[in-house]
């Protein structure tokens, strides 16, 4: 096993007699999956979760467990039989316990936290349904979206230690009753920016009751930019160096209409200087508690993050986000992998037979196939090809059942009728040679982000002068503007 690993998956059987272990099996770190049926009602799963918990396991948390109303974990379908007091819950992930050796004198790059991992999560009307789909993920493997809620006190009694990355955006819209991020998140480290929202990977935006960001963990905004606006309570946006986190965006931030910085706690005298060759300037804090997180000159020019405890150490360079402090192997410790994850490890490229997963992990192929997602409304299966697990075949290849096969010329890809107003819609017609409708351009700015697109870091961005001349409108700029904004995503 990489690394010298042994890790340990116990798949369990529930019976009257309790857990039983029918099976173990020497996998990358992973969970049991498994459906199980419970007599009565939703009691079945709490006495199920402190079974596990005496036995030394934990559980996904599961969503609301009324019979009647639950819905699933992604991926998975809760059924309930009318003529009985029973419901299915299927698939139940468990975490598995890890048992771990390793040779004489080796020092991998670990993940520090275990690894459950959720889909995209949006959250709306009740807060309390974030509870209940994040649970104990350490990682969102799509974006995390939380909208109009209603005033909930829950909001001050809830947190989420394990978070410490998503791989999308993170966005909150009118949660009433929300004062602090960084309390629900207090370990989120990284957001990738791997999907945007209208350019941002980070928005906040008429949050009437937040009074901090508070997000004190979080170092690495490794796509997009920031959008702050409208929270008229909330302080120390301005204390914060928002382009050291997102410094691929640092001239697109949008941070305006939220409370004065006159009416708002100085940062502590201890934190760090924004510039420290220029004297008088603003200190850098999340809160009047906490600094921002500002690694040694070393770090910068090694161009790797530094531990989470005194930000004095630098980090193992497969890290993203930081890493545990105190000894050498500690360092090695990583909050996040800067490339990817594989058997609860980093590394900088996936081992043979593996496949790169969401941009992130390495899988094999069997778990590859085993996955969907849903494509207009259909579940699709990924395909294991050419080192990726992928929904979508590469350039100059379509799919054709279960692989990809090479086109004889360019590749045909017909896309509906569609409004590009952003980067990241535009990038939803990738491979698009025809267009059957119209096609009306918005642009409205967001030329940091546009520029990540120059070049072959996406080749498969691919407009023809045919389907350009089935543009119906331009909006926001002349044709001519319109024009030059494809020609750079191509």
């Amino acid at each position: 096993m990489n690394v010298g690993q042994n890790l340990i998956r116990e798949v369990v059987e529930i019976s009257s007699g309790g857990i039983q272990a029918v099976s173990r099996l020497g996998v990358d770190a992973g969970a049991a999956i498994f459906s199980r049926t419970f007599q009565g009602h939703s009691h079945g799963v709490g006495r199920f979760r402190k079974r596990l918990e005496e036995a030394g396991w934990s559980m996904a948390i599961l969503k609301k467990r009324n019979p009647d109303q639950l819905s699933p974990y992604p991926g998975g379908q809760y059924t309930r039989d009318p003529n009985r007091k029973s419901f299915e819950v299927g698939p139940v992930l468990v975490l598995s316990q890890l048992r771990a050796t390793r040779r004489k004198g080796e020092r991998p790059a670990q993940v520090k936290f275990g690894a459950l991992f959720c889909g995209h999560i949006e959250v709306r009307n009740w807060a309390s349904s974030l509870v209940s789909q994040l649970g104990n993920c350490s990682v969102v493997e799509g974006s995390l979206m939380v909208m109009m809620t209603r005033a909930d006190d829950m909001w001050a009694n809830v947190s989420f230690p394990h978070l410490t990355e998503i791989t999308g955006y993170l966005f909150f819209y009118r949660a009433l009753g929300l004062r602090s991020l960084g309390r629900l998140f207090p370990n989120l480290a990284v957001i990738r920016g791997n999907q945007l929202l209208q350019n941002y990977a980070l928005v906040v935006f008429e949050v009437e009751s937040l009074e901090e960001i508070g997000l004190s963990r979080l170092t690495d905004i490794q796509r997009g930019a920031v959008r702050i606006e409208k929270n008229p309570k909330l302080c120390h946006t301005d204390t914060v160096d928002w382009g050291r986190i997102a410094p691929h965006a640092a001239d697109g931030h949008y941070i305006v209409d939220n409370r004065d910085p006159s009416e708002c706690a100085p940062c502590p005298e201890h934190c760090p200087l924004r510039d420290a060759r220029t004297a008088g300037n603003s200190r850098l804090c999340w809160n009047r508690e906490r600094c921002q997180k500002v690694c040694p000159p070393a770090c910068d020019r090694n161009h790797t993050t530094c531990d989470n405890e005194a930000a004095t150490r630098c980090c193992d360079p497969k890290c993203l986000g930081g890493c545990g402090a105190g000894s050498e192997r500690e360092l090695s410790v990583c909050t996040a992998c800067l490339h990817y994850t594989y058997e609860n490890g980093c590394v900088n490229t996936c081992p043979p037979n593996t496949y790169v997963f969401m941009g992130r992990r390495c899988v094999d192929e069997a778990y590859c196939r085993r996955q969907q997602a849903l494509v207009e409304g259909n579940p699709q299966s990924f395909i294991p090809f050419n080192g990726s697990c992928t929904l979508e075949c590469p350039p100059n290849y379509v799919r054709e059942g279960h692989t990809c096969r090479r086109c004889q010329g360019i590749c045909p890809k017909v896309c509906s009728s569609f409004l590009v107003d952003s980067v990241s819609s535009a990038q939803k017609l990738k491979g698009c040679t025809y267009i059957n409708g119209s096609l009306v351009i918005q642009i409205r700015g967001g030329g940091t982000v546009v520029l990540q697109y120059n070049g072959s870091e996406h080749p498969n961005l691919l407009f023809l002068l045919l389907l350009l001349l089935s543009i119906a409108k331009v909006k926001g700029g002349s044709s001519k503007a319109a024009f030059f904004f494809f020609f750079e995503l191509a």
